[in-house]
């Protein structure tokens, strides 16, 4: 049988068929990218102890998030091949004597970026005999830089601060990126269950301190050389005994751990008991995966590692035994718990109770507890209901865990007192008050009704004595009022329960 094809000439296409064919080779090729928004900013942390350091942090820009180091992880999606990272530098501007020293920019390495361009600083009468930029700088201010990373291979990365990077990554411009070979694929052929990033990280307190203060690369802090960290991190948090553990999921399924040293120093994690198969390195997949108990990482190593974890937790600590929270007593540091089996109940600022969220059972512990009017709490007698930080346990951390019922605040996030409620009904006497403290006239008297009356503990009408919230009618809003709503708000309660 002969097959006879009629070939005819085809009209020439328009550049734009050309175009859309073109677009559909590229699509097909996986040269795909994927941008992130990101800005560099200070933020504050208080450290186990008290002491509070000066941080800085990334955050997705134009977003309400804080700023947090390290900073939010990027994902470049399975068969995408491009990252690309539009930068803008929201820290404050150098000190006089170093006025460049919070330009800022991002590297990753093992990748090299489009255009990437050091910057050099001129001293003396030599031009560019120093480089203090790996590549182009976002200027302090609002300054903004795109850097485009190509041919990223599957594997774990370390994104961070390509400037002074001695100084900026310690005060935290770090944070994890990653890209898998195949969902549910480290590399092609690696499978796990489930995933999870460890960070490693210090903080030198003083050097913190001389930056924030100005007088860094001064005879106060010279450089990078008087790094003496004490406080050793993992994942942006030093150990203390109520952190919470790192949940991996079901018992005995295969874990793959992401861990990177964003840290000066060199660490070396390790568990006890439970071994950890090294598949990948520096984001280049092992020909001869090897089990290990501990792992050395020098600073900016990564390391993919796979693992079994037996149900309940797992401990990994660094072996150099930086396990320590500066001169306090106790195990703290540089490790954690990696826990597996059922989920944990989450750890919440407020849950006094610990089901899991801030609610109205938490109050009534709260107003019960015997920390509540004391005014003496420091940091060898802490409270831990003084939630503002203030050294006392009064009504404004009543308001505060009133304004949590509900949700579930993390721990370490920053406490931000309250605004009074919005369009709240006056308080006013104006004759008598609500009837046993129902203030929004709902008929029960709940948490609702509590921060009405903590609202208007900064109201001038109840200054003035006219104050529906002054429940014994004595001219102040005080513990015996609190004492009076909390029996409405227990009645209402069991009126509620008929």
């Amino acid at each position: 049988m002969k097959i006879y094809v009629r070939i005819r000439r085809a009209p020439r296409p328009s550049r734009l068929v050309v175009a859309a064919v073109a677009l559909v080779l590229l699509l097909a090729q996986g040269a795909w990218a994927i941008s992130y928004d990101l800005t560099a900013g200070a933020f504050t942390k208080t450290m186990p102890g008290g002491q509070i350091v000066t941080m800085w942090g990334y955050k997705l820009t134009g977003t309400a998030d804080p700023f947090t180091s390290p900073g939010p992880e990027l994902t470049v999606p399975t068969g995408e091949t491009t990252l690309t990272v539009n930068l803008t530098n929201a820290l404050p501007a150098g000190p006089a004597h170093s006025p460049t020293l919070h330009d800022t920019s991002i590297v990753i390495p093992g990748l090299i970026a489009t255009g990437q361009a050091p910057v050099y600083q001129t001293i003396g009468a030599i031009p560019k005999n120093r480089m203090t930029s790996f590549d182009r700088v976002a200027t302090p201010g609002g300054g903004a830089v795109t850097y485009t990373f190509q041919n990223v291979r599957p594997g774990s990365y370390l994104y961070m601060s390509g400037s002074n990077p001695a100084l900026q990554v310690e005060m935290g411009l770090y944070g994890p990126a990653k890209r898998l070979a195949a969902p549910g694929q480290a590399y092609a052929g690696v499978a796990f269950d489930t995933e999870a990033t460890l960070i490693l990280g210090e903080i030198d307190p003083a050097m913190h301190a001389a930056v924030a203060g100005g007088t860094y690369g001064t005879p106060v802090y010279p450089s990078a050389f008087d790094h003496h960290p004490k406080f050793f991190l993992v994942n942006g948090e030093p150990f203390t005994s109520t952190r919470a553990p790192v949940f991996v999921g079901a018992a005995n399924q295969t874990v793959l751990l992401r861990i990177l040293n964003a840290g000066l120093q060199i660490h070396v994690p390790a568990t006890t008991g439970a071994y950890m198969t090294v598949v990948g390195e520096d984001s280049y997949e092992k020909d001869h995966p090897r089990r290990q108990l501990a792992l050395m990482l020098a600073p900016q190593k990564r390391l993919d590692v796979t693992m079994t974890v037996p149900d309940g937790k797992t401990l990994i600590y660094d072996r150099t035994l930086d396990v320590v929270n500066a001169n306090i007593a106790g195990p703290g540091g540089m490790m954690v718990f990696l826990q597996s089996g059922a989920a944990p109940i989450p750890t919440c600022r407020g849950d006094l109770n610990q089901n899991g969220q801030v609610d109205a059972s938490d109050l009534q512990i709260f107003l019960d507890s015997p920390e509540f009017g004391r005014s003496n709490c420091t940091v060898s007698a802490p409270c831990a209901t003084d939630y503002n930080g203030d050294g006392r346990v009064n009504m404004r951390d009543l308001r505060l865990i009133n304004s949590w019922v509900g949700t579930c605040p993390a721990p370490a996030a920053a406490v931000v007192e309250p605004a009074a409620s919005s369009g709240a009904p006056a308080l006013s006497r104006g004759g008598k008050p609500p009837l046993n403290g129902d203030f929004d006239g709902n008929g029960s008297v709940d948490h609702k009704d509590l921060r009405l009356m903590l609202d208007a503990v900064d109201d001038p009408a109840c200054a003035a004595g006219d104050c529906a919230a002054d429940l014994n009618g004595d001219g102040k809003i005080d513990t015996a009022d609190l004492a009076l709503f909390k029996a409405a708000m227990l009645a209402s309660g069991k009126k509620g329960k008929k």
